[in-house]
């Protein structure tokens, strides 16, 4: 489109603007926000946090900023991916290991969890490196759900009942029906209190 050696006009609203300064002047604005987004601890997903009472809030805010707290929280505990069109759920053994149903699959998936030094969860499968993302949208969302113990026995299985369907969301306690177990009554850690 324009090299460096031409300079090539075009009109915008009718004035003339030199193409080689607006790009230069976008790429400079948005490197700006992005060092400004970094360097403040800007995250997408503190709206969320400003819908729960100011207790969860800072119970919350403390699980992100504090990974050994986190760590805690997560290990012995069976985590459904806050997601409402398919189903996704892994125990984290206090051990290090993580046990997941995937959608579609009769086996169990091993891996191995951590969280890292800036509160990022990660896994590693079949010894690949780790893949680490925020756990933010896994304790705030409106499907999310966290319970203690590994009550879909992941760790003690190597293959499923039977598959956990693809594109349907399910609770952990519909997973447990499903799969033949008896339900019981399971407390949701992250079902916070919202601002009323």
């Amino acid at each position: 489109m324009t090299n460096f050696g031409n300079y090539q006009k075009f009109s915008i609203f009718g004035a003339e603007k030199d193409e080689m300064i607006m790009t230069k002047n976008l790429c400079l604005t948005f490197c700006a926000f992005l060092l400004f987004a970094c360097s403040s601890g800007i995250n997408p997903y503190d709206d969320r946090i400003r819908n729960f009472t100011e207790t969860d809030q800072s119970k919350i805010k403390a699980l992100l900023q504090d990974p050994d707290q986190l760590r805690r929280f997560l290990s012995g505990t069976t985590k459904r991916a806050p997601h409402p069109s398919f189903t996704q759920i892994g125990y984290f053994s206090p051990s290090g290991q993580y046990f997941l149903a995937y959608p579609g699959n009769t086996s169990v998936v091993q891996g191995r969890w951590s969280v890292s030094e800036r509160g990022r969860l990660c896994f590693s499968y079949w010894n690949e490196p780790w893949d680490c993302s925020h756990i933010q949208p896994d304790l705030t969302a409106d499907t999310a759900q966290i319970v203690d113990g590994d009550v879909l026995n992941l760790s003690r299985r190597k293959n499923l009942p039977r598959p956990i369907p693809r594109n349907r969301g399910m609770t952990i306690e519909e997973v447990m029906s499903w799969f033949g177990l008896k339900s019981r009554n399971l407390v949701n850690k992250v079902g916070w209190n919202r601002r009323r």
